[in-house]
């Protein structure tokens, strides 16, 4: 029995088991999730974003493009060290959604009272 884990041309994971017996060849696939995703936490007056692999391991090493979204405006920072951040002001007492929707991420939200 050998076991691979594979990166599909979308950007998911899966696991691909082959099992082999004197009559056939059998071919078992586990799917994971994306191979990163994002979370996300508002901390004074930032949005911090912090990347993962689909085990929930920490990514360190990323340091690709995150782009994060609020009411439809976007902005891209390169993250270092798996971490980014952004300023983020609006007027007391709002409720504010900002999410991540980097392609081929589970994008992370986060929900806060200014």
């Amino acid at each position: 029995m050998e076991i691979q884990l594979k990166e599909s041309p979308l950007g998911f994971l899966y696991e691909e088991t082959e099992i082999k017996t004197d009559a056939q060849i059998a071919m078992i696939k586990k799917f994971y999730d994306w191979k990163y995703h994002t979370e996300l936490k508002y901390k004074k007056a930032k949005i911090i974003a912090e990347v993962y692999d689909y085990l929930d391991n920490f990514v360190e090493d990323y340091n690709g493009d995150i782009i994060f979204e609020y009411e439809d405006n976007q902005i891209t920072v390169q993250a270092v060290n798996g971490v980014a951040e952004i300023d983020f002001v609006a007027d007391e007492g709002l409720e504010c959604t900002v999410r991540t929707v980097i392609p081929n991420f589970r994008n992370g939200e986060v929900t806060f009272n200014v």
